[in-house]
């Protein structure tokens, strides 16, 4: 650099306007300008903030006792009954007493296998991307909270016969209990009512009647809140200072059945009546193609639980066991009290992923989207009597015992490292295990809850 290069004397307005772009600032990101943002540090919030659910919302999953599993098919016997009823036991002095011989059933389940893959590439590692010290530590936390997500809904909602990974939920056993034994009452229906108190206490008989003791309630948070507000109007106040500050609102704990006997408030964010289908597939979506509605027939149906005529708006998915896919075009019916709709369903050109399930939408107001009923088999033809409303929340009255309920755990959740075939470090969480219930009569469940008037629904 020579002396000539610099000039103390004389300063261009060129040369004023970039010492003014050297000291300004913005917020462009990546800095713009030639300014001196390029300089600027960036704060990294030292707190990683969670936009999904955590393990505090896990309900069921984590008041569930584990029982270790000790074969892939789990084999177990139910005690049925001490002795036959009718045959009596006084006899006569000295005389042989009749025998009473105890009934047992047994069954068996299958073991499930439930994991997710897991990779952080090499150099994510070596630099701080995120407010994480240790970028595996956290994914591997990441993959145990999803895995339990999905575990919470599906000891619920899990189908054998609509994915044969699964195993069945509570809400599965409960109904297949309740088809074989209808006047059981393990299954009360509220077509769309709210719940009200009396129910809970007729649920609590039903269980009580089949030799149970009820412990827990589970629903979802917006069948909770009603039955909150079902105490406001009792709430009483002796304000004798004046002006002071007071706290409204009524928490329910529990519910208090019998003199002394009492069972649990659980609201449990999993249990959310189904909304609407995505309208956008997830990068890699391993899914069927989009099934058709081809036309919708209407007739008299016997089993119909249509009360009233109207009309209804109905898409349909199809569900491999990655995933599901996105919806047909909506196809509305009008029928006639006592019909049941019949959807003729044109299943997807074959894919790599052949579809395994049919996820079933309705809504029965024009202005309304579609949401979702549940699974459906996989057919030309689905017959829709009304038995799911669109819109309403399951509930669950629960004998949380051992002997009623629990999970029967081959491997915990375990993590195995993957082989390096790239710049990867790549792995499995895997658990195995299947839940077992025991005695579905001990238990109710509650379908077709409806909300207040004026209350929220699902999605607002």
């Amino acid at each position: 650099m020579n002396p000539g290069d610099f000039n103390f004397g004389v300063t261009t307005a060129k040369d004023v306007e970039d010492l003014n772009k050297a000291l300004s600032i913005d917020y462009s990101e990546p800095p713009t300008n030639f300014s001196a943002s390029p300089l600027r540090a960036y704060s990294i919030d030292g707190t990683l903030k969670s936009v999904a659910y955590t393990q505090k919302n896990i309900k069921l999953w984590n008041r569930v006792q584990k029982v270790p599993a000790y074969s892939t098919v789990e084999e177990y016997s139910m005690l049925m009954s001490y002795g036959n009823n009718a045959v009596g036991v006084f006899t006569a002095a000295g005389a042989l007493p009749n025998s009473h011989d105890s009934s047992y059933q047994r069954s068996n389940v299958n073991v499930k296998y439930l994991g997710t893959l897991r990779a952080v590439q090499h150099p994510a590692t070596l630099v701080r991307t995120a407010p994480v010290t240790d970028l595996i530590a956290q994914e591997t936390i990441n993959g145990t909270t999803f895995l339990l997500g999905v575990i919470e809904g599906s000891l619920f909602t899990g189908s054998v016969a609509m994915n044969s990974y699964e195993w069945d939920g509570l809400y599965t056993v409960i109904q297949n209990y309740f088809a074989g034994a209808p006047l059981s009452n393990t299954v009360l229906d509220l077509r769309g009512a709210a719940l009200a108190k009396s129910d809970m206490a007729d649920a609590a008989n039903v269980v009580l009647n089949a030799y149970g003791i009820p412990s827990a309630f589970y629903s979802d948070l917006l069948v909770m809140n009603d039955m909150n507000t079902l105490y406001y109007p009792n709430q009483r106040y002796n304000d004798q200072a004046g002006g002071r500050a007071i706290t409204g609102g009524a928490s329910q704990e529990g519910f208090n059945y019998m003199p002394n006997m009492t069972f649990e408030f659980v609201p449990d964010v999993f249990l959310r009546p189904g909304g609407p289908a995505q309208s956008v597939l997830p990068v890699g979506a391993q899914v069927p193609g989009i099934p058709t509605i081809t036309s919708i027939t209407h007739a008299a149906n016997p089993g119909s639980l249509f009360t009233a005529g109207g009309t209804a708006y109905y898409q349909v998915s199809a569900f491999s066991a990655a995933g599901e896919s996105l919806p047909s075009p909506t196809v509305n019916v009008t029928y006639a009290a006592g019909e049941a709709n019949t959807l003729n369903i044109t299943i997807s050109a074959p894919t790599l992923y052949p579809a395994i399930a049919y996820g079933l939408y309705r809504s029965d107001t024009a202005t309304g989207t579609p949401t979702f009923l549940g699974r459906i088999p996989v057919a030309a033809t689905y017959v829709d009597l009304n038995t799911i409303l669109p819109g309403t929340s399951k509930g669950l009255l629960f004998m949380e015992e051992i002997s009623n309920y629990a999970f029967k755990q081959l491997a915990p959740f375990t993590k195995i490292p993957l082989a390096t075939i790239d710049a990867s470090i790549r792995w499995m969480q895997l658990l195995y295990g299947v839940p077992i219930c025991f005695t579905p009569g001990k238990n109710v469940m509650f379908q077709n809850i409806g909300r207040r008037a004026g209350s929220l629904v699902q999605g607002q």
